[in-house]
């Protein structure tokens, strides 16, 4: 409800409102008291006194009305003003007790002071505790890296020399096969060559054969030439004879065998040859004569020729083929010709493999210098960095040593956390300077507003 107007009562001074009451259910009376201290020139002072429910009354209230004006008791004002100035005093008192911790803080204030740039110092040690640590880190995997080069390598290395090692007579046994190819190829080409020998002894040998077939064939032509002249000039002396014994005397000796008898005298044929057919017939023989000379020079010649080839190739046979005759030269000689080519192209596959193995053996003269190189240079890494582990190792620890009394004398885990008290530190100092400069002035306030009311 709204309060109502102040009522009086019967007591002069004394005045009611109607209020709630405190638990809420109905109302009740609320009494206030109104007088003046000192006289009528003094301040008019008005002020509750009490409510029904609490057993104040209108005459309970003119009483302390009474004792009151006669300054027995202090108004509800100087009571308040006297309350509050225990209080301020309380309140100054209290920040005065709160000097010692403001004392402490600021001493706390300027060791902050002296310690944040020892966080600051802490920062470094721990990034290059940090940086020392990567660098670790690092040099043990440069290690690791060069220490697994090195295996490698190493095994490398070893197979290399060994394959190396298995082509080191490569020059040798090429030299051998080319000694052999050469030889080889020496003896095919001897047989090869008995070979040409044979055929050009076989042409010279059929040479001959048709240079005695033609002899033959001339002397049988010569004969019967020979024969047909013989016939013909015994036919013209026949008739020689006829002729002259036609001439015969008895007793007259004979031109021919100087007989001078003459029993049977020869007698003169019809189809005698004349003195021309016989001249013929000579020349033809003589011509045919000729020509068989001339064959048989030629037979004769060609002849000497094929015996000399027969001396030459016998010994070359003999020489390459001992125990064979001169009839199975020619088969023997194709057949090792054919094998030789055979051992020929093996010995050609062979060099061609020896070629491959010492072009190997150059090319590992090269590369095993280069890994050996490698493996000296993956040695320098892994000393160096082996080098490099002791003292990033050496450097962790003094690092670690520093930081560990640096952080010794921190309280907090890093600056952030130091500066955060620091203002917490300030903050508080501020609070306690602050409350007890409004405690101080609150106390003189509430000091000088008794005074006042008084």
């Amino acid at each position: 409800m709204i309060a109502s107007k102040r009522t009086k009562t019967k007591y002069a001074g004394v005045t009611f409102r109607t209020v709630d009451r405190l638990n809420g259910y109905g109302e009740e009376r609320m009494y206030y008291i109104r007088y003046r201290r000192g006289g009528r020139g003094s301040k008019e002072i008005e002020e509750p006194v009490g409510r029904e429910s609490e057993g104040m009354t209108a005459a309970k209230a003119n009483l302390i009305r009474a004792v009151r004006i006669a300054g027995k008791e202090q108004s509800n004002t100087e009571r308040r003003a006297a309350t509050q100035l225990q209080e301020a005093k309380g309140a100054k008192d209290a920040a005065k007790d709160t000097e010692p911790q403001q004392r402490e803080l600021t001493n706390r204030l300027a060791q902050w002071e002296l310690l944040l740039p020892k966080y600051d110092d802490l920062n470094t040690l721990e990034a290059k505790l940090t940086t020392a640590k990567k660098d670790l880190a690092d040099a043990m995997r440069k290690r690791e890296t060069a220490q697994a080069l090195q295996a490698q390598l190493n095994v490398e290395i070893q197979s290399l020399k060994e394959e190396h090692s298995q082509l080191s007579s490569a020059e040798a046994q090429k030299e051998r096969l080319s000694n052999q190819l050469g030889n080889a190829s020496d003896r095919k080409e001897k047989f090869t060559k008995l070979l040409s020998e044979i055929k050009s002894f076989n042409a010279e040998q059929e040479k001959l054969n048709e240079l005695q077939q033609a002899f033959q064939a001339a002397l049988a032509t010569s004969s019967r030439f020979l024969q047909v002249y013989n016939d013909k000039n015994a036919a013209f002396l026949r008739e020689q004879a006829g002729m002259m014994a036609s001439n015969l005397e008895e007793g007259k000796p004979c031109p021919v065998c100087g007989s001078i008898h003459h029993p049977v005298l020869a007698a003169l044929s019809q189809d005698a040859p004349s003195e021309a057919d016989v001249k013929h017939a000579k020349k033809k023989y003589e011509d045919a004569d000729k020509e068989t000379q001339l064959a048989s020079q030629k037979a004769s010649k060609q002849n000497g020729t094929v015996e000399t080839a027969r001396e030459a190739l016998l010994k070359t046979v003999s020489d390459l083929l001992p125990g064979t005759s001169l009839e199975e030269a020619s088969a023997a000689a194709e057949k090792n010709a054919n094998a030789l080519q055979e051992e020929i192209d093996g010995l050609k596959k062979e060099l061609a493999e020896m070629e491959k193995s010492i072009q190997r053996k150059q090319e590992l003269d090269t590369q095993i210098p280069g890994k050996e190189k490698k493996y000296q240079e993956a040695v320098n890494a892994y000393t160096d960095a082996d080098t490099k582990i002791k003292l990033c190792n050496g450097s962790i620890e003094a690092l670690q040593t520093q930081a560990a009394e640096l952080r010794s004398e921190l309280s907090f885990p890093d600056k952030a956390a130091a500066k955060a008290q620091q203002e917490a530190d300030r903050e508080q100092v501020d609070k306690l300077k602050q409350a007890q400069a409004e405690a101080n002035e609150k106390y003189s306030a509430c000091d000088k507003e008794l005074t006042v009311v008084q």
